[in-house]
């Protein structure tokens, strides 16, 4: 919904104000999703790290 006042000129004024929160609040949980895909990344590939440090440990001593 889209609210729009007119002043007694006739021109618009809080179209574009309304139109400003809208689009940052959608920035806003856009970064927000791309910070927590990348740090749910970074806690993968750190698991994968350790994963793989303990893989060659074990199958070190298991040759």
């Amino acid at each position: 919904m889209i609210w729009v006042t007119f002043t007694s000129n006739g021109t618009i004024t809080n179209y574009n104000t309304f139109n400003g929160i809208i689009r940052s609040r959608i920035e806003q949980i856009i970064n927000n999703y791309l910070d927590n895909l990348l740090k749910v990344y970074k806690q993968i590939k750190r698991k994968k790290t350790q994963f793989l440090k303990i893989i060659c440990d074990k199958g070190l001593h298991i040759l």
